[in-house]
């Protein structure tokens, strides 16, 4: 019964070992050279993973996702989110700085928009005129 039991048990344990090293192969990209160039053919387990990734999103919205168009929104919004946060914080410390009132808030709000009415169709129409590619 011993030696039944050792017989038994290293061909199971060389069973398993082919298994792992069958699946190790199959998950490995094959390689080929071919005068020169090296070709490489993918395994059935790497495509199944890329194709069942790929249907889980509709390949338009992939292409938006990954295009120029929608990185420009997030950079503009993550931009305007930037700078009305420091609107915050600054109205913040001026409140804590003039003790508690917002008169001073309002002072700084009032002085921020009077001066892009003034200022912005001046400068936006310097902006226009002068080359930004020197």
């Amino acid at each position: 019964m011993d030696t039944w039991h050792k017989i038994r048990h290293q061909r199971i344990t060389a069973r398993t070992e082919s298994n792992i090293k069958a699946k190790t192969m199959s998950q490995q990209t094959d390689t080929c050279q071919c005068g020169g160039i090296v070709v490489e053919f993918e395994s059935d387990d790497i495509t199944d993973s890329r194709t069942t990734k790929a249907r889980n999103i509709p390949g338009s919205a992939l292409i938006y996702l990954k295009g120029p168009k929608f990185l420009i929104y997030v950079s503009g919004a993550l931009s305007m989110w930037g700078d009305r946060m420091w609107h915050f914080a600054i109205s913040v410390f001026l409140i804590e700085l003039y003790g508690h009132n917002l008169l001073l808030t309002a002072v700084f709000g009032l002085v921020l928009a009077g001066s892009v009415l003034l200022l912005g169709a001046l400068i936006g129409d310097w902006v226009d005129r002068n080359p930004r590619n020197k």
